[in-house]
């Protein structure tokens, strides 16, 4: 029983805990600040910019409202005499103190007058101009994209209009304008900025910026979308959702700059301005140097009364958990050396009493794991032992196909991939006088089961051959069943097995250039014509309870013409690939053997793995594959 509570020590955290929570206020109170001033920098700023684009908007109504006058003055008069409006174009003209650099009309019947008396040359054809087209098709007052003259070297826009008479369009009235005033009103807001201004027309070119690399040139305008890939792209987005936008942006200088903009109402330009972030954060910085400054001095007080408090409280708790660490890293002797007369005292001494007892137990049971493990691996071992004399033993059964009549060393291949160590897949061959047979089997199930009944059906297989029957497959294939069926049993109605196998078998006479096969389940695939043909076999099993034993196998008779055969078994064709979850299957296994017919036999078997391993990639193999490939 604890002596001293822990009451007291948790009294003096509660007083922490006071603390804490007024430097949360103190936290609240900038944040709330901080947005008040960031508030206020915003307002500022955006009523500066509102400003500025007012003047340049009243820049714009003020030609808008000239042209405009000049519009309705000529439809007013209704005299469209080429003497009279040549006339009234150079009084208008003169008017403008070299602002205008000219005013002119373009007639829907094709004449063209000019307040300069320019005259167009042979292939100028004023109807496919952008003043013109713009003005017909929106029936309104139009502005160009900005241009730089060649002649006079100026910023220019054209002003367009169109005219009416009765009510039908009769032409274009148009002013080529230059924007000197708006590139000085831009210049002078910059100078009034700590940062810069700048001026975009209304597909976003820019007209006013520092950056010397996108300065308007004669024969082309620098468009803000696509510069510095596309990174002055927010500016557009922001603006069309709001009357002023504010954008942090890395600017063509590499610095990082609040975007400032707005849209001018009657041109649809853009104004703003670049404030650097450094300027713009300066006022937020010292309101965060100032609460940083309190809440540093709150936190040292604090942290003294803190680390006085609870000293008393961390030291034995660390002694305990050293004390615990050690435990937990098989040091089973260590123990706790606090004996304080609180719970943590307590906690010390049950602790030390619980490793105590574990030390034992621990003790114990080393002692039994290890005299276990060993037990395990001697039986692990007479296991693997086993299965590897077990897969001599099946590997001793498989023939070697050379020796038989017809076929050459280099004219066949075997692929013999069990999934285990044995398998339940074999291949065989047996030549009885000048017929050769070749089989293959795939029996049911993998590892030993599998390799116990391949050494049963290859039994069957010799000893139906030996008994000196001049039988055809499809004949040997049903005897082959039935002397299956009587070896396990399942016969009878209480059979404890219900196994079987799948064969595809081929009968050779090399001297009459013929072959008969017949299958069980498994195809035989040949060379034939520059293609790939499947024989199928019957789709009756060898063997299992409900295999009949009268089923007839059907016998296919093939030429031997210096063809190529192939046997597989369903392992290669139901194997699934690691990037396509679908099996190898036949279509894929057809376009294989026709890509490399022209190989030599040891060719095709390094393809065929080639491809297979690629296939599987990491996948695992699903059933145990066999293979064979000869030519005759």
């Amino acid at each position: 029983m604890a002596k001293h509570s822990l009451k007291t020590k948790f009294v003096i955290i509660a007083c922490l805990i006071c603390l804490i929570s007024l430097l949360m206020v103190s936290t609240v109170s900038y944040i709330t600040s901080f947005k008040i001033v960031k508030s206020e920098l915003n307002q500022k700023t955006g009523e500066t910019v509102l400003n500025n684009a007012n003047i340049i908007d009243n820049w714009f109504k003020n030609q808008n409202i000239f042209v405009d006058n000049m519009a309705k003055d000529i439809q007013f008069n209704g005299n469209y005499s080429n003497y009279y409006l040549q006339k009234y174009l150079e009084y208008k003209l003169k008017q403008q103190n070299n602002q205008v650099l000219d005013y002119y009309i373009g007639f829907t019947d094709s004449r063209f007058l000019s307040g300069t008396n320019w005259l167009p040359p042979a292939d100028y054809d004023f109807k496919t101009r952008e003043w013109y087209i713009n003005a017909i098709n929106k029936k309104e007052i139009i502005y160009t994209v900005p241009y730089v003259d060649a002649m006079t070297g100026k910023m220019v826009i054209t002003i367009a209009e169109p005219l009416y008479n009765q009510g039908e369009i009769l032409g274009v009235l148009a002013a080529d304008i230059m924007v000197d005033n708006l590139v000085e009103l831009t210049h002078k807001a910059g100078k009034d900025s700590p940062g810069y201004a700048f001026l975009l027309d209304q597909q976003g070119h820019f007209l006013v910026t520092p950056a010397k690399e996108w300065q308007p040139a004669e024969d082309s305008l620098h468009d803000a979308h696509q510069v510095m890939n596309g990174r002055y792209l927010p500016l557009f987005n922001s603006i069309n959702a709001n009357d002023i936008s504010m954008v942090l942006l890395q600017d063509y200088d590499g610095g990082y700059k609040y975007f400032f903009t707005t849209r001018i109402k009657s041109s649809n330009w853009i104004f703003g301005e670049a404030i650097p972030k450094s300027v713009y954060v300066k006022p937020l910085n010292k309101l965060l140097f100032s609460f940083i400054i309190i809440l540093l001095i709150s936190l040292l007080i604090g942290s003294l009364v803190i680390l006085s408090a609870i000293n008393g409280l961390i030291n034995p708790l660390n002694q305990l958990r050293q004390a615990v660490l050690s435990f937990s890293q098989k040091d089973f002797t260590a123990r706790s050396q606090v004996d304080s007369e609180d719970e943590i005292g307590d906690l010390s001494k049950s602790f030390n009493e619980m490793a105590a007892i574990i030390q034992e137990y621990n003790h114990n049971l080393e002692s039994m794991v290890e005299a276990r493990t060993q037990e395990l691996q001697d039986k692990n071992r007479n296991i693997m032992e086993s299965i590897n004399y077990s897969k001599r033993i099946q590997e001793s059964i498989l023939p070697d196909l050379v020796n038989y009549h017809g076929i050459a060393y280099d004219d066949h291949f075997v692929v013999w991939k069990p999934r285990d160590t044995v398998g339940g897949d074999f291949y065989w061959s047996k030549q009885k006088d000048d017929t050769v047979f070749i089989a293959i089997a795939d029996c049911t199930g993998h590892g030993v089961p599998g390799a116990l009944m391949t050494m049963t059906v290859n039994a069957i297989l010799d000893r139906i051959i030996d008994e000196d029957r001049a039988q055809m497959p499809a004949a040997i294939l049903k005897r082959l069943n039935r002397i299956l069926k009587e070896t396990l049993r399942q016969d009878t109605p209480d059979a404890l097995t219900n196994d079987g196998a799948d064969v595809g078998l081929c009968m050779i006479r090399p001297d009459r250039k013929e072959m008969i096969y017949a299958g069980s389940k498994i195809s035989l695939f040949a060379y034939q014509e520059n293609e790939i043909v499947q024989i199928k076999g019957d789709r009756q099993s060898l063997g299992y309870k409900r295999s009949r034993l009268d089923y007839e196998y059907t016998d296919h008779q093939l030429s031997l013409d210096n063809q190529m055969f192939y046997l597989t078994t369903d392992g290669l064709l139901d194997q699934n690939g690691e990037e396509i979850n679908k099996s190898f299957g036949i279509t894929r296994f057809k376009e294989t053997l026709l890509d490399m017919k022209d190989l030599s036999m040891d060719q095709q078997k390094e393809l065929l793995l080639e491809v297979l391993n690629k296939y599987m990639g990491c996948e695992n193999q699903r059933d145990d594959i066999t293979i064979i490939g000869f030519k005759i």
